[in-house]
């Protein structure tokens, strides 16, 4: 039973009753992971999505945001299951479950120690961003871009930078399915916002100022009507500096100083691999993957899950990295991965974004000028060529 804050004397009734839902919705969590580890998934049910609906409004009613949405998204993946949907994903589902643990354990903690609500909204939450003006222009380089379909109906894609002082930035763009349908590469070629010049595929290459802008506590922009955008320096590949892993050893101590809640367990890496391995297809597993080597013959797993939305980067990387890569008319493989670092069950697993390239890499079916960088599951590789 989680018990209240020792010191209440002073606080409003309103936040008294708030950190008394707090507790019971703690409790709730935690019976709830108690009878799903008892039972796995096999003995779900209709009922099970009814409860994990309710269980989901709980965590509403006590502001455990974060929370609220991880079980709305467990109940998407637990109504996959039982339609036996090819979408279905157990991978997504255990990572779901224990992001769950995760959050309300350390939450409990905190409360227990006598934070209050608002002292732990990098941990629980918020239910909507709210922005602040930046201290001045922002000066960004863009790191890489991925393309997304959300289990809640949205399509997106978020675009990632980097600051001069090592800060990481994001921009999202996201749209709903009914009406833009369930392909993120279309939206690189409309813009950012109705009152911006460059279209999003234009921001999420080379350097650009942002002046007017908004950012929430978590880093991420605000594309908003008062926002100017121009270019600016571009620094090259100096800008992946703060990410860099040079073998992964280094990249396991990125992982580990990693906020483990904030961003879900996982860190954000440039890495150089050695050598890859070919793509192999495990349908089983609903993965694509292949071994990364690095210079002392280490190995970390690069992996893609089986979704509509991966097909191109599954191809951009079988182009680089299949039985036929060095063939002509393979594309030649990157230099670098930019991408998010998780520990899987066997070993480290980097989920790759964007390839980096030390030689400018020419699209063929992209009319702008050569990039070192080539969005993997935005961009196809097909016909690439060196500049």
């Amino acid at each position: 039973m989680s018990r209240l804050p020792h010191d209440l004397d002073g606080l409003p009734k309103r936040t008294v009753d708030a950190l008394g839902r707090m507790a019971d919705a703690f409790d709730a969590i935690d019976d709830w992971l108690h009878r799903m580890g008892l039972q796995g998934l096999q003995r779900t049910s209709r009922a099970s999505v009814d409860a994990l609906g309710a269980l989901a409004q709980t965590a509403h009613n006590a502001g455990l945001v974060s929370i609220e949405r991880e079980l709305n998204r467990l109940g998407t993946l637990v109504e996959r299951a039982l339609n036996r949907d090819p979408l279905f994903e157990m991978q997504a589902w255990q990572a779901t479950v224990n992001r769950i643990w995760l959050v309300n354990r350390r939450a409990r903690a905190r409360f227990e120690a006598g934070e209050l609500p608002d002292d732990m909204r990098d941990l629980i939450g918020v239910a909507r961003r709210s922005y602040a003006p930046a201290d001045g222009p922002l000066d960004l380089q863009a790191l890489g871009a991925d393309g997304w379909v959300s289990d809640t109906g949205f399509v997106g894609v978020t675009v990632h930078y980097m600051a001069a002082d090592g800060i990481r930035y994001e921009a999202v763009s996201a749209r709903p399915t009914m009406h833009f349908g369930a392909d993120p590469v279309r939206l690189l070629r409309w813009p950012a916002h109705d009152a911006l010049e460059q279209t999003l595929g234009e921001l999420s290459h080379g350097a650009w100022r942002f002046e007017g802008a908004r950012v929430s506590a978590d880093r991420r922009l605000s594309i908003h009507k008062a926002l100017t955008v121009h270019a600016a320096p571009y620094v090259g590949g100096r800008a992946y500096d703060g990410l860099r892993a040079a073998d992964w050893r280094a990249a396991l101590d990125r992982l580990r100083d990693a906020a483990p809640v904030g961003d879900r367990g996982a860190a954000w890496v440039y890495v150089e691999p050695a050598s890859v391995g070919p793509v192999e297809t495990d349908h089983t597993r609903g993965r694509a993957r292949a071994v990364a080597v690095d210079g002392v013959g280490a190995r970390l797993f690069v992996e893609v899950a089986l979704r509509r939305e991966s097909n191109l980067l599954i191809d951009n990387l079988e182009r680089m990295y299949g039985p036929h890569a060095g063939d002509t008319g393979a594309a030649p493989p990157c230099d670098g991965l930019f991408g998010r670092l998780d520990l899987a069950e066997d070993g480290l697993r980097l989920a790759p974004i964007t390839g980096v390239w030390a030689r400018p890499l020419k699209l063929a079916r992209r009319r702008r000028p050569a990039h070192h960088t080539v969005h993997l599951s935005l961009e196809s590789l097909e016909g690439a060529r060196r500049a």
